[in-house]
Formats: C-alpha cells, sequence, structure tokens
C-alpha cells in the first residue's frame, strides 16, 4: 500500500493525460434542451410522483451520473440518461432550474382554481 500512495505523490502532473477532449469545450445549449427537460419532469411527475427532483438531479441524470437518491441502475435504461453530455452541467442546471420554477408557479396556479370551485 505504502508503495501505491508513493507512487501517486511522484507521479509528474505536468505530462499530457490520455483523456479524450475531442467534444471539449461543451456547448452552452441545445435547441431541444428545454424540451428533454420538460419531457423527463413531466415523466418523473407521472411515474415518480413521490419524489421531487431538484435541478442537479435533472442535470445528472441529463449528463448519465448517478446519485444516491437517483441510482444508475434504475435509470440507465431511460431514454434520457445522458442525452445531454454535449452540454455544459451547469447550463443543464439552470435550464432545469427554470422549468421547476415555472412548473411550481402552474402548480400553484392550478391549486388556486381547485380552491375557487
Amino acid at each position: 500500500m505504502l508503495h501505491h500512495i508513493e507512487q501517486y505523490f511522484e507521479h509528474d502532473d505536468t505530462q499530457p493525460t490520455d483523456l479524450n477532449t475531442d467534444d471539449l469545450p461543451l456547448s452552452t445549449t441545445h435547441p431541444a434542451l428545454d424540451m428533454d427537460v420538460r419531457a423527463l419532469v413531466a415523466y418523473i411527475k407521472r411515474a415518480l410522483p413521490d419524489l421531487t427532483p431538484t435541478p442537479r438531479a435533472l442535470a445528472r441524470i441529463l449528463h448519465g451520473i448517478g446519485s444516491p437518491a437517483w441510482p444508475a441502475s434504475q435509470w440507465s435504461k431511460h431514454v434520457d440518461w445522458g442525452r445531454r453530455k454535449d452540454v455544459a452541467f451547469e447550463s443543464v442546471m439552470r435550464c432545469a432550474e427554470e422549468v421547476l420554477r415555472e412548473n411550481s408557479v402552474q402548480g400553484e396556479e392550478g391549486e388556486e382554481e381547485e380552491d375557487m370551485e
């Protein structure tokens, strides 16, 4: 174990890595991003009504990144899993924030209409 630790700290970080950077930099938008986020939110509301997604959770799903609440073992077969990994994570998160904010406003308006009846 000590040998591995020593190797780690002796590694020269100035050498190029084997990372594939062909698709970088990521775009900040995509024509279908808003539609993809809305479709994912609608699916979650319909199929998993007890779960409330956060903007980060939606961005993680659209980037193909699992989490304890949204595990890859369950989501990796979903059509939206990793669908927008070509768009910067922060951009996907911002779009998800806007969509969720709009949905919460629409939900409040719907509740007010029900109260009036």
